[in-house]
């Protein structure tokens, strides 16, 4: 967080920080969401492959293909949004 040195009415100089804390605090909790959000989503999806399976009344290669479907919008994402 950057510490300005700003001169007060009687000439004194006083350190004060940046203002925007709070807003700077939703936008880490943002960008913390976003960025945990492929690994997260992954290691639920995973582990309900074979479960899907069986709800869906679907072979593995259809319930594999969502997996590839999930990657991709991903990277899409990345792609359009960049990386954080």
């Amino acid at each position: 967080m950057p510490v300005f040195a700003v001169p007060n009415k009687k000439g004194k100089i006083t350190l004060t920080s940046n203002q925007n804390i709070p807003k700077r605090k939703g936008a880490l909790a943002f960008l913390a969401l976003i960025s945990a959000f492929p690994p997260l989503s992954t290691v639920l999806y995973l582990p309900a492959l074979p479960q899907m399976v069986k709800a869906l009344d679907a072979t593995q290669t259809i319930v594999n293909m969502t997996l590839s479907n999930v990657f991709f919008v991903l990277l899409s994402g990345v792609i359009v949004l960049g990386t954080t």
